[in-house]
């Protein structure tokens, strides 16, 4: 019996090695139903990073540019912010068509969001577009409307909502979508220095199709926090579960350093003979 259940332990564990090595290879697990698709855990990942990236960006530019001013911020991104007095506004940052580098990204195009009032007042409005922008091999679509709900100066906090409306992401290996509302929190630590900024994904009703047309949902177990100067997201953990698949999976962004890792931990099924066994599967990604 020991040798038996030796057996179908040391069968179990190869073949969960062999399910890990092959998927992590190639990312394709089409045709069993019970394991998540890799690509809708880096795909949901990235679209999420993607925007709240684009997020910050405005956020912190248009809080800058409040002195009605139109200037430059960054080394090749030219920022206007027109009209020079009273509002709207329209902010436009403008990467050029060769492109700046950005945390490591080579960003190029332009950015456009319309402002109705400053940002650090309690029901400003603000809707961000796209034109011809990408971010490295990505290229972003579709629209965000933002709404600053609280303005706290003291604990140097904004809270506010963003509504994702038809964006998507195209990238060499297909298209990614991602529709729905995000609640965040901005904690800016000083009032005059963005650089140690952090954006707080609080909660989240996410929907998208990943790569291969596949359907996930993403839940924020815990809140995600993005450091602007290290422009990825650190901490958290964000729950992405696709549409044919058993169990979701669940991506740890670490403890709050600085690196580019995140790890993956789903759960797979075993089919041995007529008894089906459950295995835990981790795996390292490498964020954007």
């Amino acid at each position: 019996m020991k040798k038996l259940l030796f057996a179908i332990v040391l069968f179990i564990g190869l073949l969960g090695f062999s399910l890990n090595f092959s998927s992590c290879k190639d990312n394709n697990n089409e045709g069993d139903t019970t394991t998540l698709n890799e690509k809708s855990v880096y795909d949901a990942s990235d679209a999420l990073y993607a925007y709240t990236e684009v997020v910050g960006e405005v956020l912190t530019t248009a809080d800058d540019g409040d002195s009605s001013k139109t200037k430059t911020t960054m080394s090749c991104a030219t920022i206007t912010f027109e009209p020079l007095t009273g509002y709207p506004k329209t902010l436009t940052i403008d990467y050029g068509s060769v492109g700046c580098n950005v945390n490591g990204h080579a960003i190029s195009g332009k950015i456009t969001a319309t402002i109705n009032d400053k940002i650090r007042s309690e029901g400003t409005t603000i809707k961000i577009s796209f034109d011809d922008f990408k971010i490295d091999t990505l290229s972003l679509n579709g629209t965000m409307s933002l709404t600053i709900s609280k303005v706290d100066l003291t604990s140097k906090i904004i809270e506010f909502s963003t509504d994702f409306s038809e964006c998507s992401l195209t990238i060499p290996s297909g298209t990614i979508s991602l529709d729905g509302n995000v609640s965040y929190e901005w904690d800016m630590k000083t009032l005059s220095d963005y650089t140690d900024d952090m954006f707080i994904v609080k909660s989240g009703n996410l929907t998208g199709t990943n790569r291969e047309s596949k359907t996930y949902s993403i839940n924020v177990v815990t809140p995600l926090t993005y450091n602007v100067s290290c422009g990825h997201f650190v901490s958290g953990q964000l729950e992405v579960q696709e549409s044919n698949s058993s169990y979701p999976a669940t991506i740890d962004f670490g403890d709050g350093s600085c690196d580019n890792v995140a790890t993956v931990t789903t759960t797979i099924e075993i089919q041995v003979g007529n008894q089906t066994f459950y295995q835990t599967k981790t795996f390292e990604i490498t964020l954007p």
